[in-house]
C-alpha cells in the first residue's frame, strides 16, 4: 500500500485518471495495489519518492529507502 502526500493532491488526481495498475483501489490519498514488485513499480515510486511513501509491503520499503539513501549519498 502507498501513502501519496497531502501537499501531492495532483498526483492522487494522477493516479485515479492513469491507475498504477488494474488492481488498484484508492481511498482518499491511500492507495492499495495487488501486483508483483518490478523495476517498472519502484522506478514509478522513485519518480515520485518525495510525494510518494511505500507502506507495506515492508520489504519494498526498506528496499526503497536503501535506494534513496545511496541517491542522498551522492550529494554529500
Amino acid at each position: 500500500s502507498l501513502k501519496i502526500s497531502p501537499e501531492a493532491t495532483w498526483l492522487g488526481q494522477y493516479i485515479q485518471k492513469y491507475p498504477i495498475h488494474e488492481s488498484q483501489k484508492m481511498e482518499g490519498m491511500a492507495v492499495s495495489l495487488h501486483m508483483e514488485i518490478n523495476q517498472e513499480l519502484e522506478g514509478f515510486l522513485m519518480r515520485f519518492a518525495n510525494e510518494i511513501q511505500v507502506v507495506e509491503p515492508l520489504a519494498l520499503r526498506g528496499k526503497m529507502r536503501n535506494r534513496l539513501q545511496k541517491a542522498a549519498d551522492n550529494y554529500l
